[in-house]
Formats: structure tokens, C-alpha cells, sequence
């Protein structure tokens, strides 16, 4: 077998194997002022605002989806509210 095509072979079979350990994405979900939040499946998340210009997230600030529910950062963990919006019941975005 020339040595070119075991190369190339060696490479698509590298290629296949780290594909399928790649990251599962991030879920989407809206700001009410315009940013978007992305969540990753390990209960993580990032922030960007409207122009997709990354923001630093505080531990402890609340900031509030589209939809009205509220969402805080707590220990590097994103926490989405359970519920109805205002009734005060935060849970753990990875459960």
C-alpha cells in the first residue's frame, strides 16, 4: 500500500474518531433586552448583548428572557427559574 494513501487514510479514520467526541452545542436562549445566552450542557453558560459582543456575567446579577423568566449565574453555573416568572424558585440549568 503507497505510503500516501496510508496517510491519508490514517488521517480521515483521526478526523471520524475526534468528531464524535466534539462538544454537544449550546442552547440558545434570548435576553428580553436583545442579548442571547448560551448554555452549555455542563449547566455553564456565555453572555453576548444585540451586537454579539461577549459580556462578563457577575455571580448573583439576575438578567431576564424573552419570555420573562429570570436566569442568575451562581458558582460558574447557570440557574433558569422554575415556574412562573416572580414566584421566586430558581433551579439548576444541568437538571
Amino acid at each position: 500500500m503507497p505510503k500516501r494513501l496510508l496517510i491519508t487514510i490514517s488521517a480521515c479514520l483521526i478526523g471520524v474518531s475526534l468528531a464524535s467526541y466534539a462538544e454537544e452545542p449550546a442552547e440558545k436562549l434570548e435576553l428580553k433586552n436583545g442579548g442571547m445566552l448560551y448554555v452549555h450542557p455542563d449547566g455553564t453558560g456565555r453572555m453576548v448583548d444585540q451586537h454579539g459582543k461577549r459580556v462578563e456575567m457577575l455571580p448573583g446579577s439576575e438578567m431576564t428572557l424573552k419570555d420573562g423568566r429570570l436566569v442568575m449565574m451562581k458558582n460558574k453555573t447557570i440557574w433558569i427559574g422554575i415556574g412562573s416568572p416572580g414566584d421566586g424558585h430558581m433551579g439548576l440549568k444541568n437538571d
